[in-house]
């Protein structure tokens, strides 16, 4: 079973203050957390609406994780077959967490986090064509506007929505910020095994599976683009396929196509 777990935590101690997590079946945990090695900023106070008199209150870090363990068992009683899915190198708050920890159980349970939490982070990137931040996934998922309260809980639902829909859905062909996304979601990139080379003599031939691969490949390698995102792919894609029908170089590459039917 998959868990969408969010923290918030102190900066820049990264000690957790908070922590929500939804189940894949919907369930869900929530709670703010005691810290022990630092106190919260006024920075992060704003950020996250938790104030120092509402952790003050709250559970340790002991009591909260033996409380997730036993939601989290509750809903999948096969340690193995748990897994975590976080938005970020999320392990970095549990790690800097330990030295707070007293409890053998509640030790054995962020030792599991650690070892199990899985960044999405850059696949999800990979998905949107560029950096992203995760309520901007969410608002192209959902198609809503919205605005991130940095909420753990709320934060962990949104990842669900986007992670799921990132699994189900073909990649985005550019950023969904880039301001002609419009006008570039509509093209239909051509189907086949494309292959390029230098032009000089000993040049040796590169192949992609398909033409957004080449598209990739070109983007980070050969234009070495800082913002990736902004590139118009639809421009690359004709100019490729002008380049196969000329047989002229496109990017000082000469390029040709297999169709999927000559392949087979």
């Amino acid at each position: 079973m998959r868990f969408y777990i969010d923290f918030e935590a102190t900066q820049p101690e990264n000690e957790i203050i908070a922590i929500g997590a939804v189940a894949e079946n919907g369930a869900t945990f929530h709670t703010l957390v005691k810290p022990q090695l630092s106190s919260i900023s006024k920075w992060v106070s704003d950020l996250t609406h938790i104030s120092a008199e509402d952790l003050e209150k709250a559970p340790t870090i002991d009591e909260t994780l033996i409380a997730f363990d036993s939601w989290m068992m509750s809903q999948e009683s096969d340690i193995m077959k748990c897994r975590f899915i976080a938005y970020g190198d999320d392990s970095k708050f549990v790690k800097s967490t330990l030295p707070a920890i007293t409890n053998d159980h509640a030790f054995t349970c962020a030792a599991i986090l650690m070892a199990k939490i899985e960044d999405c982070y850059d696949a999800t990137r990979k998905f949107f064509h560029g950096t992203i931040k995760l309520v901007h996934a969410f608002n192209y998922v959902q198609s809503v506007e919205t605005e991130q309260k940095h909420n753990p809980l709320e934060d962990a639902m949104m990842l669900q929505k986007v992670y799921e829909y990132t699994q189900t859905h073909e990649p985005l062909p550019a950023h969904p910020l880039n301001k002609n996304f419009s006008e570039i979601v509509d093209y239909k990139s051509p189907s086949g095994t494309f292959y390029c080379c230098g032009t000089g003599k000993k040049a040796k031939e590169r192949s992609f599976a398909s033409c957004e691969d080449a598209i990739d490949w070109l983007i980070k390698d050969v234009m070495r683009a800082k913002e990736p995102e902004t590139i118009h792919r639809d421009r690359i894609m004709k100019n490729i396929m002008k380049a196969v029908r000329t047989k002229k170089a496109y990017c000082s590459l000469k390029w040709r196509r297999v169709k999927e039917e000559e392949v087979k």
